[in-house]
Order: structure tokens, then C-alpha cells, then sequence
């Protein structure tokens, strides 16, 4: 008797071994994003995570929200290669995309000027997470309660690293680059350096995002003493300041950087 439940168990052993080499269940998960990925659904909690381990050992945990749909098939898994590169694809973005931002900054620093900056960016996702631009835009800088503005046209690279590709994605960016005073024959034009850290919120095809960074724009100042207090005065450069005799000595032009800290708010698409 107990052979013969042995010789059962081995015939059955043999057979599901066969089974699973040629034609076998998976099940292929369809992402939002649009990627597929095949394998076998080892957990399932529902409304929250579904884990899916491929047939090369790999485990991956997608949470329902980033679900469409899910399938059951039988077919023939040939190889683990094709399915080794979907599972690459799983949290890729739009190739290229277009990312315009409204933002405000407040001055800091001795040579700090307030700015309001619209910007428009246009670049490539080299990687899952790894996202590479270049961008323009309008900056207006002005002091708060003295006279004296100026209007700038920025050129700058813009990279960005996401921490994750998920529905809440935080990331850093830094962008670098040179800015044209237009309001002056482009003299006071200068350098500008732009890091921030934001959260990206997906609507799917787009998103929406809002950052906070350091803000820094070379520019030309002009710089008297005060007779009285021996302080600086400080305003932005202007040619006519050649010309000008006040508080008994004339403004001397010195290049500096701006400062300020800003406030963006924006869409990608």
C-alpha cells in the first residue's frame, strides 16, 4: 500500500514537472504607464499590493493604484530575456516631455534681489529616473522697497533625478546656464545656478509639481558709502550711474551674485 502511494506521488511529481516545462500559467500585469510585465502572482492583498515573481527569480510589488488590468495565460514561456526586458520598462516616463513653471523668490544675502521667474523646459528621459533639458524663460528682478529692477532672459541645462516613478515622486534638480539683460543692450548679463527639491504629483499622461530652491544670478551692482553710517548703498547697475555725484562720491560697479530663495509651482507634459 504504501508503495504503491509512493509510485502515485512520483507519477504526479514527474508530470507537473513536465507540465511546467512546456505549457504553464502566468499571469501578465498591464501598468497604467502602459509597460506589461509576465510572471506568477505569488501574493495578492487586495486593494493594496500585488507581488509578481518572474521566471528569472526576479519579485516586483506594484500597488493596485498602478494597475489597469491583470490576465491569466497558458503559453510556453520561452525564454527569460524578453521578459527580463519588459521588467525594465516597468517604471519608464514619456521619452520627452515639456515642463513650464510660475515661481518667486525672496532676497537673501547683501546682494539679494526679489525675482518672479516664469521658465519653460524641454527634454529627454535618459533613464527611469534620470530626465535632461534645456530652458528659457523671463526673470524679473526688483528690491522691495527701493527703485531699481531688471529684466533677464535665461539660458540654462536643467537635470533632474526622481527618487521613485510612483504616483508621489520626490526628486532634485539643478539647473545651470547664463542670463541676457535685455533692457540694456545685454550688458549686465551673467551666470545663474538654480538647485531645488520638489515632489512630482502623476495625473497619468502629465503631472503636476511644486519645488523649493536656491536661486543665485550674476549681475552688475552699483556701490556707494553712506557718508553718515559708512554702510554700502546698493543698487542695481545702471549706465547712468556714471553720471551720478551723490552723497558726496560716485557709484563704483561691482559684479555679484544675487541671492534669493524660490517657490515653484508647475506642470509637466
Amino acid at each position: 500500500m504504501k508503495i504503491r502511494n509512493l509510485l502515485i506521488a512520483l507519477i504526479l511529481f514527474f508530470c507537473n514537472t513536465l507540465l511546467s516545462q512546456s505549457n504553464s500559467f502566468y499571469e501578465t500585469v498591464y501598468l497604467k504607464n502602459g509597460s506589461q510585465l509576465k510572471g506568477i502572482i505569488t501574493e495578492w492583498i487586495p486593494n493594496e499590493t500585488i507581488t509578481l515573481k518572474l521566471v528569472d527569480g526576479s519579485v516586483f510589488v506594484f500597488k493596485i493604484s498602478e494597475i489597469s488590468k491583470v490576465t491569466r495565460n497558458i503559453k510556453e514561456i520561452k525564454t527569460s530575456k524578453n521578459i527580463t526586458a519588459e521588467s525594465e520598462m516597468i517604471f519608464e516616463p514619456k521619452e520627452y516631455n515639456s515642463q513650464i513653471s510660475l515661481g518667486y523668490g525672496a532676497a537673501g544675502g547683501k546682494y539679494g534681489l526679489n525675482v518672479i521667474g516664469y521658465n519653460w523646459v524641454y527634454g529627454k528621459n535618459l533613464k527611469p529616473k534620470h530626465y535632461i533639458g534645456g530652458g528659457t524663460g523671463v526673470r524679473y528682478y526688483f528690491y522691495r522697497s527701493e527703485e531699481g529692477s531688471i529684466t533677464m532672459i535665461p539660458i540654462f541645462i536643467d537635470y533632474q533625478y526622481r527618487i521613485n516613478n510612483e504616483k508621489f515622486s520626490p526628486y532634485v534638480k539643478v539647473a545651470g546656464g547664463y542670463s541676457l539683460n535685455i533692457e540694456s543692450g545685454f550688458d549686465n548679463s551673467g551666470f545663474l545656478f538654480n538647485p531645488r527639491l520638489g515632489v512630482d504629483f502623476s495625473l497619468g499622461k502629465s503631472s503636476i509639481f511644486m519645488e523649493i530652491g536656491y536661486h543665485t544670478q550674476q549681475m552688475s551692482f552699483g556701490v556707494i558709502k553712506d557718508p553718515i553710517s559708512g554702510s554700502d548703498i546698493i543698487t542695481i547697475w545702471d549706465n547712468s550711474l556714471k553720471d551720478i555725484n551723490g552723497l558726496g562720491g560716485y557709484y563704483s560697479k561691482v559684479y555679484r551674485f544675487s541671492e534669493s530663495i524660490n517657490i515653484n509651482l508647475g506642470f509637466s507634459f
